[in-house]
């Protein structure tokens, strides 16, 4: 339910003229020591959109990346949710330290000013906004490849 509102209110924001937010781009990479599943979802400014699911030699998987555009206006929706969630308030890094192995993600926001805050967890340890933010990412860049079909990239 939490997911629909937010994305509701993704599309709502999209509507909206942009005004600044100050960031200059949003990824969204996960990973695990076996997974075939990684990814890296990177959202920039001028709402382009670049999607690697990086290769793992011992899965047998190449790289692949394709490139899209977002809806106008999606990429101030998601900086502005990032800014409102307090993204920049978040420690850099959850972990549950009896766990050394295992799924993974990181977000990160880059300024204008090419400052970074990234946050690291394993698994799902943090606080539920990393869930939000890391659906919302996800969402907007499911919709931009279904409306824009993937391209590979060389």
């Amino acid at each position: 339910m939490k997911a629909t509102l937010t994305l509701l209110a993704l599309s709502c924001a999209a509507a909206a003229p942009p005004s600044s937010t100050g960031v200059r781009s949003i990824t969204l990479e996960r990973d695990c020591g076996g997974c075939a599943q990684s990814l890296r979802i990177t959202l920039r400014s001028d709402d382009s959109l670049e999607w690697v699911s990086p290769g793992h030699e011992r899965m047998g998987t190449q790289e692949q990346r394709f490139s899209a555009h977002l809806r106008t206006g999606q990429f101030h929706a998601i900086a502005s949710l990032f800014i409102g969630k307090n993204f920049l308030a978040l420690a850099d890094d959850y972990a549950d330290p009896t766990l050394q192995d295992g799924p993974w993600s990181r977000l990160e926001l880059e300024r204008e000013d090419r400052s970074v805050k990234q946050v690291w967890r394993r698994g799902e340890a943090g606080p539920a906004v990393l869930n939000e933010l890391e659906a919302a990412v996800e969402a907007v860049a499911a919709e931009a490849r279904a409306a824009d079909p993937p391209r590979d990239k060389p």
